[in-house]
C-alpha cells in the first residue's frame, strides 16, 4: 500500500523538475555556454555547449516584431502625423 502512496509523489516531483528544468533551458545562460567549436547560426545548441532559447533567437524576435507591428498592426504615417512638431 505504501508503493501506492508513493507513486503521486514522485510523480508530482518528477513534473515539477522536467518543468523547472525546460524553464531554465528555455531562458538561461544568456551567453553560449561550453566550447564553441561547432555551432550553427541561430541554434541554441553547439557541438560542446548550449545557450537559453529564449536569448539565442532575440535578435530574430525583435525583428519579425517590429516587422509585424510596422506592417501590419501601426500605420507610421499615422502616427508621425499625430505627433506635434513642437516637441
Amino acid at each position: 500500500i505504501i508503493f501506492f502512496l508513493c507513486m503521486p509523489v514522485v510523480s508530482a516531483f518528477v513534473g515539477w523538475w522536467t518543468n523547472l528544468v525546460a524553464l531554465r533551458l528555455t531562458f538561461y545562460p544568456y551567453k553560449f555556454w561550453g566550447i564553441e567549436l561547432v555551432r550553427f547560426e541561430n541554434q541554441p545548441v553547439g557541438l560542446f555547449g548550449w545557450q537559453g532559447i529564449v536569448p539565442t533567437k532575440a535578435e530574430k524576435m525583435a525583428s519579425d516584431s517590429v516587422d509585424l507591428m510596422t506592417e501590419k498592426l501601426f500605420n507610421i504615417k499615422e502616427i508621425f502625423a499625430r505627433i506635434k512638431k513642437d516637441e
